[in-house]
């Protein structure tokens, strides 16, 4: 054999090589983030939850039949500001843009 055959052979072996590497890696990644989201839900999460000015919130949420596991946009503080701006924009007054 040539040494051009022999090194077009080596140039594919590494090329293979090099895609198992960077297939097992990414594999490796998916696997660490889910194990990592897993802890995550499973582990700190409730454990957050279980602090005591969480849980105080949590609980006040509850008795006020509110879903503490929801967040609404409109609960927020800045909400009536910017409806307020949103029918000032619908009725013409104010440039929707700017």
């Amino acid at each position: 054999m040539s040494r051009l055959s022999l090194q077009s052979t080596n140039d594919k072996n590494d090329e293979q090589s090099s895609a198992s590497v960077h297939s097992k890696g990414g594999w490796l990644r998916l696997i660490a983030c889910g194990t990592g989201l897993a802890v995550m839900w499973q582990f700190v999460l409730p454990a957050i939850s279980r602090q005591p000015a969480v849980a105080e919130r949590i609980e006040r949420l509850e008795e006020q039949g509110i879903d503490p596991s929801a967040n609404f946009y409109t609960e927020l503080d800045a909400m009536p500001a910017a409806e307020q701006r949103i029918q000032r924009a619908r009725a013409g007054d104010d440039d929707p843009l700017w």
